[in-house]
């Protein structure tokens, strides 16, 4: 019988995703000359100021003014809050880009080139890069609700620039609003160029790693493919991502990404899901921290496979603690995060273990409270908690009938992780790694995962180099295999 406190786990790769995994949303054909085509209309001229010609041609797309102050718009996709639009250039003798319009404002983010150089405009103000103008580059704007941030891809890497704030698109995380929402193409003077393009790619980095499994916690498996739930990090904020993943190689592709709705509307962009099918009722059940509605955690029971594409899942907040109420009382506090459950069939009971600030000494510090009750998401009692540390990141990873909870400790020390034997909550071990790179609080996520040639032990974990200025836009990606 393997034990995770006795095996050896050793390095198998680490991985920056930078921007390179996406999900298409829409794309402007430049294979046919729609501008002449009377039978069909696939990018409509919404708005247009004087004399202009264009032509589709080899694949791009030319704009020509014939007169100052000739622009038009054309219409590329509905519009999403979360969405990044792309384009490559090919020549630059005017401005390009994306007008995001809503039925009463509008946001036009263009590029044009000066001094040989990029540049980005939004209402007067410039973002200047160091690109010049060649056949190599994309040009991106990646959305944040009212913040959007530019991007450059060339030959050799993926760069930030900066961004811009629309303080009118506040809202724009309403269904309601961005439901209303399009957003075009804009062309003045004489520009040309191709692979206009809109999708929602992985951010700047990732974290939260967690496998999605049945209900009594084994691995799903389809295809040779398992499927992880990560944190997709950007500039500032995040939102919950879906990947699929060949187990022992480096390929890792974006499958879905998940939003969570309270009730209200708002796309919430909450993250550390943990996930599982529950084979005998056909429902895929979740457990979610919603950052977006108070910090406490919340939950929600769906038919529909929730891994592939975009997903809005209604959730349930869990009720609210009150001042009185104990940490070991089963509600929801603020500042909850990193929940997971899993169904003991052996026991008849469903295991929880929740993140939770308590006070020590006089300072905040997280700790993992470990729960059991009949039902996925109702009536859990308090069963044991440990007792120093600084943990987040925690996985009930059940082995040859034992159950464990693995996670992350302390800010101070790379690749801490405990293993906890439950239900003991007073003795931790330490994962054994033969690198220590990952960590400073990482996820202890173990995956067992049986092969042709017995049990192999993955730990799929993440550092928190801080891709940007914002405190919580970690990580790179690291992989270790135990046998």
């Amino acid at each position: 019988m393997a034990d995770p406190r006795q095996l050896n786990f050793k390095r198998q790769f680490a991985l920056n995703m930078y921007k390179d995994k996406h999900i298409s949303l829409a794309k402007m054909s430049l294979s046919k000359d729609f501008i002449g085509c009377t039978r069909g209309d696939p990018y409509p001229l919404l708005s247009y100021e004087g004399e202009f010609a264009e032509e589709v041609k080899d694949g791009k797309y030319f704009f020509t003014a014939k007169c100052e102050g000739a622009k038009a718009e054309r219409l590329l996709c509905r519009h999403f809050p979360y969405a990044t639009y792309s384009f490559s250039p090919r020549s630059l003798d005017g401005k390009f880009g994306i007008s995001i319009k809503a039925p009463d404002r509008t946001c036009l983010i263009t590029f044009f080139a000066k001094d040989k150089r990029v540049c980005a405009m939004h209402e007067g103000a410039v973002i200047k890069t160091d690109v010049s103008l060649c056949d190599a580059i994309e040009l991106m704007i990646s959305c944040r609700k009212d913040k959007f941030d530019i991007y450059v891809r060339t030959k050799d890497a993926c760069k930030y620039f900066g961004s811009f704030t629309e303080p009118l698109f506040s809202d724009m995380a309403s269904k309601k609003v961005f439901s209303d929402t399009v957003a075009c193409t804009y062309a003045s003077g004489c520009v040309s160029v191709t692979d206009v393009c809109s999708y929602i790619d992985n951010g700047i980095s990732q974290a939260d790693v967690r496998p999605i499994r049945y209900e009594n916690g084994d691995i799903l498996t389809e295809q040779g493919k398992i499927y992880l739930t990560m944190s997709i990090r950007l500039e500032e904020f995040c939102y919950q991502g879906v990947f699929s993943w060949i187990p022992g190689t480096c390929e890792l592709e974006m499958c879905g990404v998940l939003f969570f709705d309270a009730g209200d509307g708002i796309y919430g962009n909450d993250v550390a899901s943990s996930i599982l099918y529950h084979r005998e009722e056909k429902k895929w059940l979740i457990w979610v921290c919603s950052f977006s509605h108070g910090h406490i955690l919340a939950h929600a029971s769906v038919y529909a496979d929730p891994r592939f594409g975009i997903n809005a899942i209604p959730v349930t907040l869990m009720p609210k603690m009150s001042d009185s109420d104990p940490d070991t009382v089963f509600l929801g506090k603020e500042g909850d995060e990193d929940p997971d459950f899993i169904y003991d069939s052996e026991r008849g009971v469903w295991r929880m273990a929740v993140c939770r600030i308590v006070n020590d000494n006089g300072k905040r510090a997280y700790r993992y409270f470990c729960f059991e009750s009949d039902k996925p998401f109702s009536g859990y009692r308090y069963i044991d908690s440990s007792r120093d540390g600084a943990e987040t990141g925690g996985s009930i990873v059940h082995i040859d009938g034992n159950y464990y909870l693995i996670c992350g400790n302390r800010f101070d020390l790379r690749a801490d992780y405990r293993i906890y034997a439950l239900p003991d909550m007073e003795h931790p071990s330490k994962l054994l790694c033969d690198f220590d790179d990952g960590g400073f609080r990482g996820w202890g996520t173990v995956i067992p995962i049986k092969t042709t040639d017995g049990t192999k032990y993955y730990h799929l974990t993440f550092d928190r180099h801080n891709a940007s200025k914002y405190n919580w836009s970690y990580g790179d990606l690291y992989c270790f295999l135990a046998e």
